[in-house]
């Protein structure tokens, strides 16, 4: 799932990814340390519209387990 919002209008959107259409590629998985970093690539649906649909091509992200642990997603 991911959050896109608008900068014009502040409207936040929300995707969901379509099963079976992404590729998902670890590049660090430092078990000690908390550390998980891959890139991605996928097609997601809006939650509201299903018609909306994106393709993310060049995702990437980079997580260090003991800064999220109290946060929220999204």
């Amino acid at each position: 799932m991911c959050r896109w919002k608008d900068e014009q209008t502040g409207e936040s959107k929300y995707y969901c990814s379509i099963e079976d259409t992404g590729i998902l590629n670890i590049l660090k998985y430092d078990r000690n340390n908390g550390i998980l970093a891959a890139t991605f690539s996928c097609r997601a649906v809006n939650r509201d519209d299903p018609n909306d649909i994106i393709e993310i091509t060049q995702g990437r992200f980079d997580i260090v387990w003991g800064t999220i642990n109290e946060k929220e997603f999204p």
